[in-house]
């Protein structure tokens, strides 16, 4: 019965307008326990919950990825297609330079130190530009926030934990590694 209400309002967000949020604003939603009696949220079982918005949050990125794909290759049905795109997929995206505008973004909101290191020289890939930079959006920003928690503020003791961005490529796939010195999950964040 809990997880039915959780589905009833997280649905009700969603026609209310959380769909329209974006996902660049996802991390950062937070669902309000007050819609539910007492007795449900009693009910709910943290792994379910964080198991069940999961699945939610991934199917809706999914989701948006397929629409956005067909929805940009209908349209370039009707106005004539670009030889470097299909659909949302760039042809020739430039990894590095998605990396590297993820690294602005997330420098300019968080004291951090991140360090970019291109391995690969020019290589290009097709992938969807917007969805990789979201991805290491997300991921620059739990690197940052770890990192200046347990830096603190000093721009000197952020500079001895840089944040580590590699960028290497072959003909078929793209590696991007980022790394930092914040000291890892614990062994009970890993298990939950």
């Amino acid at each position: 019965e809990a997880l039915h209400k959780l589905n009833a309002a997280m649905h009700s967000a969603t026609s209310a307008g959380f769909g329209e949020v974006g996902l660049a604003s996802v991390s950062s939603c937070s669902i309000d326990f007050g819609k539910f009696d007492s007795s449900a949220a009693a009910l709910l079982d943290w792994t379910m919950l964080e198991r069940w918005c999961e699945m939610f949050l991934g199917s809706r990125v999914s989701t948006e990825i397929q629409m956005s794909h067909y929805l940009a290759c209908a349209a370039a049905g009707t106005t004539g297609s670009s030889a470097a795109h299909v659909g949302i997929l760039d042809r020739q995206c430039d990894a590095f330079a998605i990396c590297e505008q993820a690294v602005a973004q997330v420098e300019s909101l968080h004291p951090c130190v991140i360090h970019t290191e291109n391995l690969c020289g020019d290589k290009r890939i097709c992938l969807p530009p917007r969805y990789l930079f979201l991805i290491l959006m997300e991921l620059l920003h739990n690197s940052a926030k770890a990192t200046s928690q347990v830096a603190g503020a000093s721009r000197q003791d952020l500079e001895a934990r840089p944040i580590r961005v590699a960028v290497c490529a072959n003909d078929k796939q793209i590696v991007i590694r980022v790394s930092d010195r914040a000291g890892g999950m614990t062994q009970l964040e890993t298990d939950q």
